[in-house]
């Protein structure tokens, strides 16, 4: 459910961008997003030319992307707005692919005890301990 401008287009799949001009030109996509949550956006960039850039917009910030590749973002979000993706230079030509926005949640901390062997005969217990995203 995308609200495309003039200079965006939905074809062979992708998101594209034809001489798309900065804050004039842009793909926009309302998605409500409870304040404090964290997201996580990925993305494919391809046909972004030397010197154009991308802004992708979201409520924890605004990410530029200066190369074509893959990216994820992730933050928290401060203010409800939409998502969106704009030329972040005077001009660009430029396809978004495989765009995803999840919210993820902190996982438990898991634990693992083991006996490892510091020294020829010497042994300590060690707790590794796993947190992330």
């Amino acid at each position: 459910d995308w609200t495309l401008t003039a200079n965006v287009a939905i074809s062979g799949g992708k998101l594209n961008f034809t001489n798309a001009t900065t804050n004039t030109h842009y793909a926009n996509q309302v998605i409500s997003a409870p304040l404090g949550n964290v997201y996580k956006i990925t993305l494919e960039v391809s046909n972004l030319g030397s010197g154009e850039s991308i802004k992708i917009r979201f409520p924890f910030q605004d990410t530029s992307i200066n190369a074509n590749g893959s990216y994820t973002i992730t933050g928290t979000s401060t203010t409800a707005d939409a998502f969106r993706i704009t030329p972040n230079s005077s001009t660009a030509t430029f396809s978004i692919d495989n765009v995803s926005v999840i919210e993820v949640t902190e996982e438990d901390a898991s634990y693992a005890d083991m006996c490892m062997q510091t020294a020829a005969s010497t042994y300590e217990w060690v707790n590794i301990v796993r947190n992330s995203y």
